[in-house]
């Protein structure tokens, strides 16, 4: 999956999730690159007064697609942006199998 895949992921889920990326453009920084397979990102919302939020980590399976919170350390239900995940992992030509699902990246807490 490339970087610009994952990031649109990124940003589809976290518009499903509420965020109006519109108004409070994100800051996506690439994380140093995971040796497990996970492409990772910090993610901050710049707000009112040049706040800037942390709105939080995670990764993404570069097999499979599956966006992860490194911060709960847990896959995220991504059903809204299914069409998209489905979409991308298709074109790409990306795994489905349990197996890669079932691997998770480094977490913040590990």
């Amino acid at each position: 999956m490339s970087e610009i895949d994952a990031v649109h992921l990124l940003i589809a889920y976290l518009r499903s999730r509420g965020y109006d990326t519109k108004e409070y453009p994100l800051e996506i920084d690439r994380m140093p690159i995971s040796d497990k397979g996970f492409d990772e990102y910090d993610i901050h919302a710049a707000g009112p007064q040049d706040y800037l939020g942390h709105i939080g980590t995670y990764a993404v399976n570069a097999q499979t697609g599956d966006i992860w919170d490194t911060g709960l350390c847990h896959r995220l239900d991504t059903t809204a942006i299914a069409p998209l995940e489905n979409l991308i992992r298709d074109d790409r030509g990306l795994s489905k199998s349990e197996f890669e699902r079932k691997k998770k990246p480094s977490c913040l807490n590990d």
